[in-house]
């Protein structure tokens, strides 16, 4: 098997597949290794190189060890296990001030240590700095071969694949386990195959379709998106992600929205008013499931107008024509469980018994966090 590093340096001597998920790789990722990342996502400082193998891609990105740094928690363990956490018992600990200042406590503590553990020294793989990385279809009988070369060119990183759940990449999980990655808690995420049509018999879904009946709102295809346009959707998307849920989400600029529109890397839609852009939404697809990375709408309009309600309706009816699964990344579990979602854990799978064992501790102690107290708590209350 022939297996090569392609950087900003030699980007362009890269083969890309002639087929549809090779052009959708292509459009996406040769720019943010040419050009750098952070000229499309403002809040990720670090270097993303192409991995070929055969006729396939995988993204890597490497963690930044500068602690001046605050990246996004897509490329960084500690923004990711630290930072999230800090703010996570902020949220679900308020009304319990003895707990949250013990646990913001023990926070501080690993923050302090993993900091000393070079817990940054990590190579991402399938890293596609979004909140959702999907996989496309590739031998798994390669993996070990993969392994093996990415430890010998990059020996003190921590290789840690994104984005495996249990339900679909149950086969790479089993895989990776088996050559000796260890499972690391990720979040919880909702996988809606709505070829199941148990979307048909949820009540939640045909008054989401009675709300889009009566709205005044309405829908446009990306033709009609204009760079006037541009700054609006970047708007709409921080009054979600980053001002309402988190500034660790990746932060996407009008350049990120240009590109990925111009050169057709998402399928965008914008729901409008009077000529008013209020939500929006991006998505991609590969082998048949769709993730939207870039989704957001007016959080300042009355709840009345179901915005929420409409820019997942049409994402979903988008899926239901064409026969696609959804992913629909993590958070607001009753509303897509009441829409015929399924739950499903999603890990961050780590290889780290070639680095030192001051660099191991911070894993291990997140392995064990993972099967000990994570997944038992949430199990018992069915989180």
């Amino acid at each position: 098997m022939n297996i090569k590093i392609y950087d900003q340096n030699n980007i362009d001597d890269l083969v890309w597949k002639i087929t549809k998920d090779g052009n959708f790789s292509k459009n996406y990722l040769y720019n943010l290794v040419k050009y750098g990342i952070n000229k499309y996502i403002d809040n990720v400082d670090s270097e993303m190189v192409l991995l070929s193998f055969d006729d396939n891609i995988l993204p890597l990105v490497f963690g930044n060890p500068d602690q001046k740094i605050k990246n996004s928690y897509v490329c960084s363990p500690t923004s990711h296990y630290i930072d999230y956490g800090r703010e996570e018992c902020e949220i679900e600990l308020k009304n319990n001030p003895f707990l949250k200042k013990f646990t913001l406590a023990v926070i501080d503590v690993f923050d302090y240590l993993f900091k000393k553990m070079n817990f940054e020294n990590v190579l991402y793989i399938n890293n596609w700095l979004l909140s959702t990385n999907l996989y496309e279809e590739f031998d798994l009988g390669k993996m070990k071969e993969i392994k093996d070369f990415l430890i010998d060119k990059f020996p003190r990183h921590t290789l840690v694949f994104k984005s495996i759940n249990d339900i679909y990449n149950k086969d790479l999980y089993n895989k990776l386990n088996s050559i000796g990655f260890n499972h690391v808690l990720s979040r919880q995420v909702y996988i809606n195959d709505q070829k199941n049509g148990i979307y048909k018999k949820k009540r939640s879904f045909q008054r989401d379709r009675t709300i889009k009946k009566k709205s005044l709102y309405y829908w446009e295809n990306s033709d009609k998106i204009t760079e006037n346009d541009y700054k609006r959707i970047k708007e709409l998307y921080k009054l979600l992600y980053i001002d309402k849920y988190s500034s660790l989400n990746p932060v996407f600029n009008e350049k990120f929205i240009s590109e990925t529109i111009k050169n057709n890397c998402f399928t965008y839609k914008v729901l409008k008013k009077d000529n008013i852009i209020y939500g929006v939404f991006g998505y991609f697809e590969r082998f048949g499931v769709i993730t939207a990375p870039l989704f957001g709408y007016d959080t300042s309009i009355s709840e009345e107008d179901g915005l929420y309600r409409l820019v997942c309706l049409e994402i979903f009816e988008d899926a239901i024509k064409n026969n696609w699964i959804i992913h629909q990344s993590s958070g607001v579990s009753k509303f897509k469980m009441y829409r015929g979602a399924k739950s499903s854990i999603e890990y961050n799978m780590a290889y780290y018994k070639h680095v030192t064992f001051k660099q191991k501790i911070p894993w291990i102690i997140l392995e064990k966090l993972t099967d000990y107290v994570v997944i038992p708590v949430m199990k018992k209350y069915k989180l």
